[in-house]
């Protein structure tokens, strides 16, 4: 029972959930960056419910989502110095990839952290 077949499967539902999460994200951040940045640009008639919700924000609440969008930021820039922090205290001592942590940390923030936090090195043997 079980089989490869299985193990394949579970493989699987592992990656879609790491990498789903990081994707709505992304877009959600998409939508900020644009309604902090740029709201005469967007089509509010276009996205029906969601546009008109945009639109509220950016008439009555703009000042509020901009120091959030600021503050994510700041956020994901910490997150993402600590993620190079807690590389090299899990003995990950390659400068690139603790570059490439600091980078996808940076992009998509606890998604990322969270697999760098949940790490654990083998353990060194002592001869």
């Amino acid at each position: 029972m079980g089989g490869k077949g299985s193990k394949k499967k579970a493989n699987l539902k592992v990656k879609l959930i790491v990498i789903l999460p990081p994707s709505k994200l992304t877009i959600f951040f998409f939508f900020f960056k644009w309604v902090t940045l740029w709201p005469s640009t967007i089509p509010y008639s276009y996205l029906g419910i969601f546009g008109t919700f945009l639109n509220y924000l950016v008439e009555n609440h703009h000042k509020w989502v901009c120091y959030g969008f600021w503050v994510s930021w700041l956020i994901h820039v910490v997150e993402a110095f600590y993620g190079v922090k807690l590389c090299q205290s899990k003995g990950i001592t390659d400068p690139a990839i603790q570059f490439q942590w600091f980078i996808q940390t940076l992009l998509f923030g606890y998604a990322s952290f969270g697999l760098l936090v949940s790490y654990k090195p083998s353990a060194k043997k002592h001869y």
